[in-house]
């Protein structure tokens, strides 16, 4: 996986590379369409794709850097793998797997947002140490929130596919969809939620992950003022 010299220059890196996912699903979507393709094409699929693997690279480097546990380090990279292979199967251009689809992207999500809960129990954990750098600290904060925002947008994605239409604006299932949940997720956090018009659950679910970003910017604002006095 990815080495870099010093805990810095790694949480660094996993800043870009979810800045990268964020930035191919919700952009680059959109890019495609303009230029009349979609994200159901083969091309755009499979850029989405390659994008979507950066992001299992960042999650692993995540555990990776926050723990030395071994058996804790391959789990998340067997379910990894495991999503990685399961959406690649489902999402493939040449044969329709749509009898599938609904169930196995479930499937997916469930194993992906317990995964990314899982590594911000214990990147977080880490983060609150006192073996990071001031420096380190402040990269390895974005990379938890934005771990966050791509996590709830994982969810509403889930919540869709388990009750159709729930964002209100129906997608084509997969990628597609899951790239509007993430654009959704960044818009509750930036005090603009789009174009989507859900269902009161998710209304009301998107309330607690406002509460939940703030309470966490507020938490490690006061964490780093007080790292700043300490070290004077």
């Amino acid at each position: 996986m990815l080495s870099f010299k010093n805990e810095y220059e790694s949480c660094k890196s996993l800043v870009y590379g979810q800045l990268f996912f964020i930035v191919a699903l919700i952009i680059g979507k959109e890019i495609f369409n303009l230029i009349g393709y979609s994200l159901q094409d083969i091309g755009p699929k499979i850029f989405v794709l390659l994008a979507s693997g950066l992001y299992g690279l960042v999650l692993y480097n995540m555990i990776r850097i926050s723990t030395e546990h071994r058996v804790i380090k391959k789990m998340v990279l067997y379910a990894i793998l495991f999503i990685f292979i399961t959406t690649l199967i489902l999402e493939n251009p040449f044969y329709d797997l749509e009898f599938l689809k609904r169930t196995g992207l479930i499937l997916v999500h469930i194993t992906l947002f317990i995964l990314e809960m899982s590594v911000l129990i214990f990147f977080i954990q880490d983060l609150l140490s006192d073996k990071k750098t001031l420096q380190a600290k402040l990269w390895a904060s974005v990379a938890t929130y934005l771990t966050i925002i791509i996590s709830w947008g994982g969810f509403y994605d889930l919540m869709s596919l388990i009750i159709p239409g729930a964002m209100g604006l129906t997608f084509p299932l997969g990628m597609e969809n899951y790239a509007e949940c993430i654009g959704y997720s960044l818009g509750i956090v930036s005090f603009n939620d789009g174009i989507m018009h859900p269902i009161p659950l998710i209304t009301q679910l998107s309330k607690i992950q406002s509460i939940w970003c703030s309470m966490f910017l507020i938490f490690l604002i006061s964490q780093f003022k007080s790292k700043v006095k300490q070290e004077q």
